[in-house]
């Protein structure tokens, strides 16, 4: 099992709201912290995430330390 989840959202055939959805609906799964990396900047992308249980959303272009802290917080803090 992974640490953690970075995903995009625009993917071919599942974008990333449908891979967050599948991992929250197992349970060996829905606890490892999930994070969007994306190039989607609109609120309701954000909101949309954020509601079904992302637990950070990044957007491109992005500064390696920005991405680095949010690693380390989510691996730190993961999901309760």
């Amino acid at each position: 099992m992974p640490d953690l989840v970075i995903c995009d959202i625009v993917m071919p055939e599942l974008d990333g709201y449908g891979v967050l959805y599948l991992l929250n609906k197992n349970p060996k799964t829905q606890n490892i912290p999930f994070m969007f990396l994306t190039g989607k900047t609109e609120h309701f992308d954000m909101r949309k995430a954020m509601e079904m249980g992302a637990d950070d959303y990044l957007t491109k272009p992005f500064d390696n330390l920005e991405l680095l802290n949010a690693v380390e917080s989510r691996l730190k803090n993961g999901r309760v």
